[in-house]
Order: C-alpha cells, then sequence, then structure tokens
C-alpha cells in the first residue's frame, strides 16, 4: 500500500496554546493529514500500485523480492491530486478530528458515564483490596509515610466543588471531590525544601505524572477518595485519584498509591507521547 507521510503536527504532539485552541488547530492539521493520505492511496490503488515492502517485512529477502512494476500517472491525476489536496488544506481549519471523538463517546455507556465521565485507561483498571493496600510517600522527606486506607481516611478532610475538563473537549460540571490536600502529607512526611517537583504513581503500574511543589501545593489540589458523596468507583480511580481542578484530567493520576517527592520535574505518561506538561485550563 502505498503511503505518504505528511509532516502535519497530531494531537499526540499538540502544543500548549494561549488562547485554549491549540489543540483544535493540531486537530486541523491531523485531518489535512488524513485527507492527504486518503487521496494518495485511493489514486494508487487505482492505478494499481504495488508496495512489496509488507512482504519482505514477513521474512522475504530483500534480494528475492520482485522489483514494484512502474505506473505511469498522467498529468490529470497529478492535477487531480493537488486539486484535492489543496481542498484539504482550505477545508483543514474547519476539520477537527477531536470532534469525531467526542460524537463516539456521547454514546459510550461503560461504567461512570451516567455522571457523564469517560472512562479511560492504559493499563485497565486494577483492583483494590482495602485489607492490603498501601499508599507511600518517599523521596526527599524526612519521614517516609506507609499508610493505610483507613490512615488516609483519618486526616483532616476537605470537600471541594469544581468543574471537570477533559482535553479531548468534554466536561463535567459541579463535580464534589472529598479528600486530603497534599500539604497535610507534606507536613506529616517532613517534605524537604529542597523537593521542587512531585510524581505521582498509578497502581496499574504505568501512569504516572508530575507537578511542581509549587502546583502541588495549591489548596485546590488534593488526593480524593469520594464522589459526589460516594466512594469513587474502580473506574473512577479508587481508592485515590489527584485532583487538579485548574488542570485538564490527564493530569489527574487514578489509582494513586504514591507519591515520590524530587528535585527534578519528570515528564509524564502523556507528556512523553507529546502532550503539553503546561496542562493548565485557559478560559
Amino acid at each position: 500500500m502505498l503511503l505518504i507521510q505528511i509532516p502535519c503536527t497530531t494531537e499526540s504532539s499538540m502544543r500548549s496554546s494561549t488562547d485554549g485552541t491549540g489543540y483544535r488547530e493540531t486537530a486541523s492539521r491531523t485531518a489535512c493529514a488524513y485527507l492527504l493520505n486518503v487521496t494518495l492511496m485511493t489514486v494508487a490503488a487505482i492505478y494499481g500500485y504495488h508496495d512489496m515492502s509488507e512482504e519482505a517485512n514477513e521474512g522475504t529477502t530483500m534480494a528475492a523480492v520482485p522489483k514494484a512494476e512502474t505506473v505511469r500517472v498522467g498529468r490529470k491525476v497529478i492535477i487531480g491530486m493537488l486539486g484535492l489536496g489543496a481542498a484539504g488544506l482550505a477545508l483543514g481549519p474547519y476539520i477537527n478530528p477531536l470532534s469525531w471523538l467526542s460524537d463516539l463517546g456521547a454514546n459510550f455507556d461503560g461504567p461512570g458515564s451516567n455522571l457523564g465521565f469517560r472512562i479511560y485507561t492504559v493499563n485497565g483498571i486494577p483492583k483494590f483490596d482495602p485489607t492490603s493496600w498501601r499508599f507511600t510517600m518517599d523521596g526527599m522527606v524526612g519521614k517516609p509515610l506507609n499508610l493505610s486506607f483507613d490512615d488516609i481516611r483519618a486526616l483532616p478532610q476537605i470537600d471541594q466543588t469544581s468543574d471537570f475538563h477533559c482535553v479531548t473537549g468534554w466536561s463535567v460540571k459541579n463535580v464534589t471531590w472529598s479528600g486530603v490536600r497534599l500539604n497535610s502529607l507534606f507536613d506529616l512526611a517532613g517534605a524537604s525544601a529542597s523537593a521542587t517537583s512531585l510524581n505521582f504513581y498509578s497502581s496499574d503500574g504505568v501512569y504516572v505524572d508530575s507537578l511542581s511543589a509549587q502546583q502541588s501545593a495549591s489548596p485546590t489540589v488534593l488526593l480524593a477518595h469520594s464522589l459526589n458523596g460516594e466512594p469513587l468507583s474502580a473506574e473512577q480511580g479508587a481508592p485515590l485519584r489527584l485532583v487538579i481542578p485548574e488542570m485538564y484530567g490527564y493530569k489527574g493520576v487514578k489509582w494513586v498509591n504514591r507519591i515520590e517527592l524530587k528535585a527534578r520535574l519528570d515528564s509524564g505518561y502523556w507528556e512523553q507521547r507529546g502532550y503539553p506538561a503546561n496542562a493548565f485550563i485557559t478560559k
């Protein structure tokens, strides 16, 4: 199959935008690339182009692979391809693949959808056993923590209502979270003044994200164990999830079981795949 890679930015490498439209702009570029690729693939299919690289990748030595037959493409075809490509570029700003994703998710009837959330995971949903589960805080602390779920519930608790925003474009209004401010844990562990960042680890064994020490000290940032007065469900991150109302949801690690204090800021799971480290929501 003929596939020409167009150097457009995809959503996974989107940049931050001060006006909140960065991800929409890059999504439009993705649509351009998609339209151009489809156009070229269609023309190639019509004119019988055959790429032998797939067979070579399946174990046939390159010396044994016959050369692909050369097919002449007429001027009219090339002009037509350029015309379609130009149309794609012109329509690009009006094509937003993220809206297609939203449409697909609108009919999602999975766990938690009755609240308006769409459940995303990268490594499945881990099981929570309250009798064996432990939360740890280590790294640059004077007294590393190893707490049970009951220990977490015994700390000073707060309730906080805020809106939840996903970077793909959907939101849930007026969500009430209950949990513990990170400052309470810092005090208990004796956090070092030299610690400038925190890593938040998920019990799924894969997902991790980070905040600066300044960001994590905000009074609105908490480890939540309850949602709208009910304990978190497994799909919503039980027993603990990070809540940062000012940032998009991908920074809010679910199933948190460890916080590590460090002297340098690490990139999180999605940031390593192109998402911006600055996840603050712009209005």
